[in-house]
C-alpha cells in the first residue's frame, strides 16, 4: 500500500492549484463507518461559468511496482435542481515520475501540462434523500518502476472525495513444493505472469538434474506452483510436510 487516507487522523494537506474561481478544493471531516472520523477534499462550484480546480496527491515512493491502482470513493451532486454550469463528472490524472526525482508543482499550467487523462469520473448510484450520487472506482496506470502521482481535477461539479488508496500488487516471498520463491512484482500487463526462478528448500534438489525449478507470478498477486521440475527430498531426506525434508 503507498497511500490510504481512511483512518488518517491528521489532515492531508494536499496541494491545489485554481484557475478562474476565488474557491478551490477544501479539506474536511466526516463522519464515517462506526462514527470514526475520516478526511475528505470537497469542491462545489455549481454557479461558476469558468471552474478549474486541481487537487492533487503526495508523490510517494511506488517500490518495484510495474503497476499501480488507485481506488477513488466520491459523491457527486445532482445537477437536477443546480444551474446551467453544474457538471456531474470530474477529470482523474496521473504523472509518473523518475525514481530520485521530485515533482514541483510550481508554475504549474493545466494546458501545458504532462499530466495525463486517466478517467473522467461520474455518479453511480443515486441516493434521493440528498440528490447525491455515489461511486467508487480502480483505476490502473502502468508505472514500470517509476513512481507515480495522481489529481483530480474539477471543472464545474459538486464533489466530494471520500477515500483515496494508492496500492500495487506483489507475490509475496513463499515456499510450495520444496520450492522458495522470492518476493516479486506483477506483470505491467494485467494477463501477463512472471517466470520467475525459485530456490530448493535445504536438503531438497531439484526434480530434473540442473533444471532450477521454476514459478509463475500472477497478476493477481497468487504463485502457481512450479511450472517446470520443482524440487524434491535428497536421498536418505523424508518430507515432513509439503515444504520441509527431514533426516531419515
Amino acid at each position: 500500500e503507498i497511500l490510504s487516507t481512511s483512518g488518517e487522523k491528521n489532515e492531508l494537506k494536499w496541494e491545489v492549484r485554481t484557475f478562474y474561481d476565488t474557491e478551490t478544493w477544501s479539506e474536511e471531516t466526516y463522519s464515517g463507518v462506526s462514527n470514526s472520523n475520516e478526511r475528505a477534499y470537497v469542491s462545489c462550484n455549481l454557479d461558476e461559468q469558468f471552474v478549474d480546480n486541481w487537487l492533487f496527491t503526495p508523490l510517494r515512493d511506488s517500490g518495484r511496482a510495474n503497476r499501480v491502482h488507485i481506488y477513488t470513493n466520491y459523491s457527486l451532486r445532482d445537477c437536477g435542481k443546480a444551474g446551467k454550469y453544474c457538471k456531474e463528472t470530474f477529470g482523474l490524472y496521473y504523472k509518473t515520475v523518475p525514481k530520485g526525482v521530485d515533482d514541483v508543482l510550481q508554475g504549474f499550467n493545466p494546458n501545458q501540462s504532462d499530466w495525463t487523462l486517466l478517467s473522467r469520473l461520474t455518479g453511480g448510484e443515486r441516493t434521493r434523500e440528498n440528490g447525491l450520487m455515489k461511486n467508487e472506482e480502480v483505476h490502473t496506470v502502468v508505472v514500470n518502476g517509476s513512481n507515480v502521482r495522481f489529481a483530480f481535477r474539477d471543472t464545474g461539479s459538486c464533489v466530494s472525495i471520500l477515500a483515496v488508496k494508492i496500492y500495487y500488487e506483489l507475490c509475496a516471498e513463499e515456499t510450495l513444493g520444496f520450492t522458495t520463491f522470492p518476493e516479486t512484482s506483477t506483470s505491467a500487463k494485467v494477463f501477463d505472469t512472471v517466470d520467475v526462478k525459485g530456490r530448493c528448500v535445504d536438503h531438497a534438489e531439484p526434480v530434473r538434474e540442473g533444471v532450477p525449478p521454476m514459478g509463475m507470478c500472477r497478476a493477481d498477486g497468487q504463485w502457481k506452483t512450479p511450472v517446470d521440475g520443482g524440487c524434491q527430498c535428497k536421498a536418505g531426506y523424508f518430507p515432513e510436510s509439503r515444504n520441509r525434508c527431514q533426516v531419515v
